[in-house]
């Protein structure tokens, strides 16, 4: 079976969910750092230690191997909800927009990544198609996060351009689901460990030819259109202006002190919010406040760090 994510983190977590609970559980060892500082004593981290390693026991035995091997696992995203997307099945404009979200990072990380990214992801469309013209079973796993959900409509187009026909099965990732005494709220498929992966079969659904036809006409729409975004608005893709987000940032922005870290508002954007954007997003946009005179870049990052590594302040 052909296995469809839409992240590298996906991909690698749903490999890993192949095998994993097979055999007898092995003890992982736990690399870290502690500081001179740390609120724990000796004793509360050896009990912390030993607490994860006993979840860590527990997801293995009630893990069910989904089968296969790595080999069927193909990753096709390349942040398709931002940016120019009115070209075909080619991924040059992607390009463009890698080039942007990776511009803070440094430039001997930044080009290698976005070009690896794209190779990949090349590569990856040619071997699906390939193996689908020869009748194998497709099956994509899916979000309300506006990439996987970008990946779902533009594979389709994908499908219908190539006029074959196959079984293809899809399986959405739930808004929410409980996990032991706590309620999860994911924000894509990279989040779900090896383990939890089986859990979600159920919700398998055959999509038709007709869904198939349907979903393409959807996304040669937002192609026409080609908006700076798109985002998942009450059970839609919609195109949305390049300042939609704006909103949330400005909200923890208020929250920060006169001067402040942008790490650190941008984490704590993607911590609270789960908006389904990327930090390299996040920068540009807190970019156009700096230019807009909204902020004030009071310094640089260190060398060798991503350039949203810096002091800001508001402007009063």
């Amino acid at each position: 079976m052909i296995e469809i994510v839409f992240t590298e983190s996906a991909a690698g977590s749903l490999k890993q969910a192949q095998h994993y609970g097979e055999g007898e559980y092995k003890q992982w060892c736990v690399w870290g750092t502690v500081s001179d500082d740390t609120p724990f004593s000796a004793e509360e981290l050896e009990k912390i230690k030993k607490e994860h390693e006993a979840r860590a026991r527990a997801d293995w035995e009630a893990a069910v191997p989904l089968g296969g091997n790595g080999g069927d696992v193909f990753s096709l995203g390349i942040t398709w909800s931002m940016g120019d997307i009115s070209e075909g099945d080619t991924f040059a404009k992607r390009m463009e927009v890698l080039s942007a979200l990776y511009k803070f990072y440094p430039e001997n990380i930044a080009n290698p990544a976005a070009e690896e990214i794209i190779a990949t992801a090349d590569k990856n469309s040619a071997k699906v198609r390939e193996r689908f013209a020869k009748g194998e079973t497709m099956r994509i796993w899916y979000s309300e996060n506006p990439d996987e959900m970008c990946g779902l409509y533009w594979l389709m187009a994908q499908i219908e351009e190539w006029q074959l026909e196959g079984e293809i099965y899809l399986i959405k990732l739930p808004a929410f689901y409980e996990e032991r005494v706590s309620v999860v709220f994911p924000s894509g498929w990279g989040e779900i460990s090896p383990g939890k992966w089986h859990k979600f079969i159920s919700s398998q659904q055959k999509a038709s030819a007709h869904l198939v036809s349907v979903l393409a006409r959807s996304w040669q729409e937002l192609q026409k259109e080609n908006a700076p975004l798109r985002a998942y608005i009450n059970g839609k893709l919609q195109s949305v202006p390049e300042d939609f987000y704006d909103w949330f940032i400005r909200k923890e922005i208020g929250k920060m002190s006169d001067e402040f870290r942008e790490a650190y508002l941008i984490g704590q954007i993607l911590c609270h919010y789960q908006l389904g954007v990327s930090d390299g997003f996040l920068a540009l946009r807190i970019e156009q406040m700096v230019i807009n005179g909204e902020l004030i870049a009071l310094s640089e990052a260190p060398e060798e760090e991503c350039a949203y590594h810096r002091l800001l302040k508001k402007v009063k």
